[in-house]
């Protein structure tokens, strides 16, 4: 398997869910999404915490050993190739890092013939040693990684500008959250003096914005003030000779909020599902807000929800002491899984909600939640803007 796959399996191993693990490492959900997708790689640093987090050793994380292996161990010449780029990571020297590359090539070709002689196993060997040498180029080109969730459709030319932007949100407008001030980075994989760089944001107005990132010391960065509810941008890149394009997607909510998942054991009874929750909801506000009111929503699928109950709130935290609703038994025979929506109001009138999938099974009248997934996160300022945020699982 690769990192991707490696770091899917060895979460859920754990059986913890990606914000947990995002906490931990102190990245954003959507960072730990998109290094489990494959459209983004970690740094070094972010690697090694990785394997500490686990418990296990850089080469079984990055996939350069498998179960049963014989001998053919390469994680000597991986050691010493993650150490030279730890070096090279804070300096951003893309010559280096290729000559690296380089001598790494030559390496793993002598290490091949060295280890076909000694096993005469030259076609595991070869198996493995491609894919160390891939999971290696993938750590060099992403030193300036990609915070980006790309579309499945964009050319390989998009994907390469993709892979060196990097964005932040700086501030967000007090008087109309919905603005933020975002700083920029474009890292190039190849530096020309001609080249251009150009950032197309759609404003509150409707209109397209360009401005044109500045090159320091061959970073392009630019701050600019963007619309967060929209989620498309353009990245364009000009060398004189050679025009390229790129949709940049910006996952915002997380800059807002990130709420708190639960479980909440329920029985039925005589017509009634009962629960009782002493845990309480914490939406983590970034802003400071306080929360006003709150309430919770049940529906099964997609249709309307069959039940709203409104939280206690104290301390910007949110409560229930107990719900009781009246719900034919039959309709949980129907259906195995169930939504619950969790919302929250601040001061300024913001709506922050979150919704978890549940999975639930039946023993007698208890009624046991198996699983719960947040499915999408969703914010709503008062003039009507929105952010949603649909999560991978």
């Amino acid at each position: 398997m690769n990192f991707s796959e490696n770091l899917r399996e060895l979460r859920k191993a754990k059986d913890i869910k990606q914000e947990v693990l995002a906490e931990n490492l102190n990245v954003s959900h959507q960072t730990v999404s998109k290094w489990e997708n494959g459209t983004a790689m970690p740094d070094l640093k972010k690697l090694t915490a990785l394997a500490e987090y686990f418990g296990v050793t850089m080469d079984e994380l990055l996939g350069l050993t498998s179960p049963g292996s014989e001998g053919e161990n390469i994680s000597d010449y991986a050691k010493e190739y993650i150490n030279e780029l730890i070096s090279l990571e804070n300096e951003a020297n893309t010559r280096k890092i290729n000559e690296l590359n380089t001598k790494w090539k030559i390496s793993v070709i002598i290490l091949a013939v060295v280890l076909a002689i000694a096993f005469f196993n030259i076609g595991n060997l070869s198996t493995r040693l491609t894919a160390a040498e891939n999971n290696m180029q993938n750590i060099a080109n992403n030193t300036h990684y990609n915070n980006d969730d790309s579309d499945d459709d964009l050319d390989s030319t998009s994907y390469k500008i993709l892979n060196y932007v990097d964005y932040k949100v700086l501030d967000i407008d007090k008087s109309k959250p919905w603005l933020a001030t975002i700083s920029i980075t474009y890292s190039p994989e190849k530096y020309s003096k001609n080249l251009k760089v150009t950032f197309n944001a759609p404003q509150e107005d409707g209109t397209i914005k360009e401005v044109e990132l500045e090159n320091n010391n061959g970073d392009f960065t630019v701050q600019t003030t963007v619309d967060t509810t929209y989620d498309k941008y353009i990245i364009q890149t000009n060398d004189g000779e050679t025009i390229e394009k790129a949709d940049l997607s910006m996952d915002f909510i997380d800059d807002y909020f990130n709420s708190d998942s639960i479980s909440i054991p329920a029985n039925y009874s005589d017509g009634y599902i009962t629960a009782e929750l002493d845990d309480y909801i914490n939406f983590r506000i970034v802003s400071k807000a306080k929360v006003k009111k709150g309430y919770v929503k049940a529906y099964f699928d997609d249709e309307k929800p069959y039940f709203t109950k409104e939280f206690i709130v104290y301390n910007d935290k949110l409560y229930v002491s107990s719900v009781k609703i009246k719900t034919s038994f039959d309709k949980f025979y129907k259906h195995n899984t169930f939504n619950l929506e969790y919302v929250a109001v601040d001061e300024n009138g913001i709506e922050y909600s979150t919704i978890q999938k549940s999975t639930f099974s039946i023993n007698g009248n208890k009624i046991d939640l198996d699983n719960c997934d947040e499915i999408s996160k969703n914010l709503t300022f008062p003039n009507g803007k929105t952010i949603t945020s649909p999560t991978d699982e």
